[in-house]
């Protein structure tokens, strides 16, 4: 899990909820949108990071059935 980070021009946030959504806030009207969402078949895993321009992002997606917790 992560903060979150800005977009290129300050004018949105971009962050992740509960692991499986990146999420945009428009930071001047406050409202938010779903960008991307894991498919039910995969598992998001770890930090996802945007690149030094934040132009790109990139995350890490594991199949279901492949997964296992590290508790």
């Amino acid at each position: 899990t992560f903060g979150g980070f800005l977009s290129p021009e300050d004018k949105s946030l971009y962050y992740v909820k509960n692991d499986r959504t990146l999420r945009e806030v428009n930071l001047t009207t406050l409202e938010e949108r779903e960008v991307y969402r894991v498919s039910d078949d995969w598992v998001g895993y770890g930090t996802w990071v945007a690149n030094s321009d934040c132009t790109k992002l990139v995350g890490i997606e594991i199949a279901k059935s492949d997964w296992t917790p590290l508790n």
